[in-house]
């Protein structure tokens, strides 16, 4: 709904509120494989806001838990494809092909 007077037929309609500013995911540490079989641990944090309500409403049952496991297994995919040296090294490389990926995913949602 827009802003001011809105009329509904409250039998028949009902109205979902969805929070339209920049939310924060604090991601708890995570594990993964690097290309040269070696365990790294993980911390992220995660950064987004609804763009389109409708959109996201019929899309995602539970944003917060969608968003975070879409980047968990992001996370995990894109460190699997470079070796240690690498990934400590292009660390900036890493993040933006992160954000790439989880932005194309989530532009889907409405997010």
């Amino acid at each position: 709904m827009g802003s001011g007077l809105q009329y509904f037929n409250p039998f028949t309609d009902r109205i979902h509120v969805v929070d339209m500013k920049t939310n924060i995911i604090n991601l708890q540490k995570q594990k993964a494989l690097t290309k040269d079989n070696i365990e790294v641990t993980i911390d992220a944090a995660v950064y987004y806001h609804v763009k389109i309500a409708r959109k996201t409403f019929y899309a995602v049952e539970n944003i917060d838990k969608s968003v975070r496991e879409l980047t968990f297994a992001t996370l995990r995919s894109i460190c699997g494809q470079y070796v240690l040296q690498d990934l400590l090294e292009k660390r900036d490389e890493v993040t933006l092909e992160l954000g790439k990926f989880v932005a194309r995913q989530v532009h889907e949602w409405g997010i």
